[in-house]
Formats: structure tokens, C-alpha cells, sequence
């Protein structure tokens, strides 16, 4: 799913292969043990907050 996410947004900008390798990457993250030890198991929401009209920043709160 989120795959799909970021192929409607980016997809005409990225060829296939950056694509694969962007999606590697993000799976290798997950499933490396020194990232899990960093979010002990929480899971993340990406918010994203504008300020003073400017681009987007962006915060992450724990889920659960």
C-alpha cells in the first residue's frame, strides 16, 4: 500500500528502478535490528505541520 502511495506521488518523477531500490531500502530499515531497538517496538505517524506558510515540516508520534 504505501508502495503504491509513493509511486501516485512520485512515480512520474522516479524510474523503476529507483523505485526498487527506494522500497529495499525502507524494508532493509524495518527489519534492522538497531532500528528496532530505537523505536522499542512503537509504531510512528508521520504528521505533517506548515509554519508560518512555508513548506511542510514534519513530526512523528507514536500510534500506540
Amino acid at each position: 500500500m504505501q508502495k503504491n502511495m509513493m509511486i501516485n506521488k512520485y512515480g512520474y518523477i522516479l524510474e523503476e528502478s529507483e523505485i526498487n531500490a527506494i522500497t529495499s531500502r525502507v524494508h532493509n530499515l524495518v527489519n534492522s535490528q538497531e532500528f528496532q531497538a530505537l523505536i522499542q517496538g512503537k509504531l510512528y505517524r508521520e504528521q505533517a505541520m506548515r509554519y508560518k506558510k512555508k513548506s511542510a515540516l514534519y513530526r512523528f508520534t507514536c500510534t500506540n
